[in-house]
């Protein structure tokens, strides 16, 4: 499943550059279960982080850029 763990920084150049705000979906899961989310909106963010990241980094025509689009 695509974004479900934190992108692996030293297996992937160049993303720790370009991304400054990493975020996937397991993230966010632990942070449900641990109740960090104050507001819908904070949730919201995190989610739209996870597919605003895999589009800025990846090229148009990628797997991951496509299914972030369609997320």
């Amino acid at each position: 499943m695509y974004f479900a763990e934190p992108v692996p920084i030293e297996e992937v150049p160049g993303y720790a550059e370009v991304i400054k705000q990493p975020m996937d979906f397991g993230t966010i899961r632990s942070r449900v279960e641990s109740s960090c989310y104050l507001d819908a909106e904070s949730f919201i963010a995190d989610m739209q982080l996870v597919t605003s990241n895999a589009m800025e980094f990846n090229p148009p025509e990628s797997s991951y850029y496509q299914t972030a689009e369609r997320i």
